[in-house]
């Protein structure tokens, strides 16, 4: 049985990236790593496309890394497909027999603090962090700009 609000149709997408031979150009660019990011299920369909040019090759699969809020129904038998994982919410699903998937918790505030980062090395955008440190003002209409125009200034 599948609870059908967890999943979503990425037949096509999937489909798309195969037309575009993307596991052959991943294995011609050589990487040292794979992130994976929110879809298990594209994941491990994307890996098993990727391992006949490892097996007959030189080269090493490089490391599989999955990203996603939480660590749940990882099993040994999924370490076929993925290395690691990083999940952003302290939350991890137990499985009957106490098995625990290589992970590791990043935190939920990667992105705020990417952000605060910009803010702070820019004097035009230090004002848009609130006094308290602990909170920032956006705009709707201008954030990207404003957010390359601080990238730019940092570089």
């Amino acid at each position: 049985m599948v609870n059908k609000h967890f999943t979503r149709d990425t037949n096509h997408v999937y489909d798309l990236m195969m037309e575009a031979n993307l596991p052959k150009k991943i294995y011609q660019s050589r990487p040292s790593l794979i992130m994976n990011v929110g879809n298990e299920y594209m994941t491990f369909m994307m890996m098993e496309e990727l391992l006949p040019f490892y097996n007959n090759s030189a080269q090493n699969m490089p490391k599989r890394h999955f990203l996603d809020r939480f660590v749940r129904d990882m099993r040994t038998w999924n370490e076929k497909h993925i290395d690691h994982m990083h999940f952003t919410v302290p939350l991890r699903a137990p499985v009957q027999d106490g098995y625990e998937f290589p992970s590791e918790y990043i935190g939920q505030y990667g992105v705020y603090d990417a952000i605060h980062h910009i803010y702070s090395k820019n004097s035009n955008l230090a004002h848009l962090i609130k006094d308290d440190g602990k909170s920032l003002m956006t705009s709707k209409r201008y954030f990207a700009s404003e957010l390359e125009t601080g990238i730019d200034k940092i570089r």
